[in-house]
């Protein structure tokens, strides 16, 4: 071990008396060429290092969780955290999780449509969705199964009369018929934000059993107030 150190020691000190003697530009062809394995070693330590504190860097939390089917994909949209914003919610530290990957009912999809009604079945039982929009047809698979909160005792009753025929109900047992939706429109803000197929509607509800259920009816208060005033 003592011969290894010698040998490093007496090989720096030569290294260390020939670096002195070269002028300018030698001085960093010597360097580059005795020590360039250590300098590209360090410099990928440098950028691993660099990447791994980027991936693990903090995300933003999610305040609500969006799924909205059959919807035209709109990464770039801001729509859904500046109504957030306008709820009061610092959009710097939390965002809507919007997610328009679902879609439903399309012709010769059926095995496509099985394993996302398979997948939105688990979502909706275990909560883990507080707003979900869908065209009529798929909103009410889940209406008539009461997944949906009664939005005249959610929102703000200013909100509520508001929306006016935007409000859409379902029927109950015993023929009540229970404000579950809000209707969106071509002439909404979402479908403004690019979301709405041309010349569809689509429906809007808050999950009975939504985990973030506050923040999704701050989002959908300011959702029909942006549509409404």
């Amino acid at each position: 071990m003592s011969r290894q150190i010698k040998h490093i020691t007496d090989q720096w000190k030569r290294d260390k008396e020939t670096f002195s003697r070269l002028k300018g530009k030698k001085k960093l062809e010597f360097l580059w060429d005795y020590y360039k394995i250590p300098i590209v070693s360090l410099g990928l330590v440098i950028v691993f290092t660099v990447l791994a504190l980027v991936i693990r860097a903090p995300q933003k939390d999610t305040a609500v969780y969006v799924v909205w089917v059959n919807a035209v994909s709109q990464d770039e949209s801001t729509y859904f955290d500046e109504c957030l914003a306008r709820a009061g919610i610092d959009t710097e530290e939390e965002h809507a999780d919007v997610s328009t990957s679902f879609s439903l009912g399309i012709p010769g999809n059926d095995a496509a449509d099985a394993q996302t009604m398979q997948v939105l079945s688990a979502l909706f039982g275990i909560g883990d969705l507080d707003l979900y929009i869908a065209d009529p047809e798929h909103f009410d698979l889940y209406a008539v199964k009461d997944a949906f909160s009664d939005l005249s005792e959610l929102l703000p009753e200013d909100v509520f009369l508001a929306a006016g025929d935007r409000i859409y109900y379902t029927v109950k047992a015993g023929g009540v018929l229970v404000p579950v939706g809000y209707r969106i429109t071509e002439n909404s803000g979402a479908a403004k934000a690019g979301y709405l197929a041309p010349g569809t509607e689509a429906i809007g509800g808050i999950l009975e059993n939504a985990l973030n259920r506050d923040t999704a009816v701050k989002l959908l208060t300011e959702m029909i107030r942006g549509d409404t005033e």
